[in-house]
Parts: structure tokens; C-alpha cells; sequence
């Protein structure tokens, strides 16, 4: 469970980080769900969370989840890489202006 949502975090953009963990359980199903939220500024919020539901977590290889992560952080990585470069091609380019 623990690796499919790591790999729910690292497929969501907005959670820069995990600040807790915590699973709920619905209370006309029962159905358990983990989260991974992160809280930028405390407990003001906001707060941005990635779920999974448990059971359906539980089935999975944890092997498969943590190589999607994987794969996952390799391509954003690349992804930063390249917009940093096109930053430096561009000098400029949504600096700000001289009217």
C-alpha cells in the first residue's frame, strides 16, 4: 500500500512533499483510504492530498509501484531539465518588460 501512494505522490504535481499520512475509513462503506497530504503552510492550508483506496493498493506488486515512481521522477526530472534550458535559450522571455 505504502508504494501506491508514493506513487500517487509522485504523480501529482501539486504535492511538493508529504507532511503526514493518515487513513479514513467512508463510513456507509467502509471502504479504507490512505492519504498523503502536504500542507505548505501548516494547518491554515491549503492542503493537497493524493489518495488510494486501500484494498485496491493492497493488490498490487509493490515492485510495479515503486518502478512507475521511478519512472515518474526520471520523466519530471527531465521535464525540469528542459524547461531550465529553455529558460537559458531564451533570456527574457517572461522577464519582466520595458514598455
Amino acid at each position: 500500500m505504502t508504494a501506491a501512494l508514493l506513487k500517487a505522490y509522485a504523480a501529482d504535481s501539486l504535492t511538493k512533499q508529504i507532511d503526514r499520512v493518515a487513513i479514513g475509513v467512508a463510513p456507509g462503506t467502509g471502504e479504507k483510504t490512505a492519504f498523503a497530504v502536504y500542507s505548505p503552510h501548516g494547518d491554515r492550508g491549503p492542503h493537497f492530498d493524493v489518495r488510494v483506496n486501500v484494498e485496491q493498493a493492497s493488490k498490487e506488486p509493490a515492485e510495479q509501484n515503486l518502478a512507475k515512481t521511478e519512472q515518474l521522477q526520471q520523466q519530471q526530472a527531465l521535464a525540469q531539465q528542459e524547461s531550465l534550458q529553455r529558460g537559458q535559450d531564451e533570456p527574457g522571455r517572461g522577464g519582466p518588460r520595458m514598455g
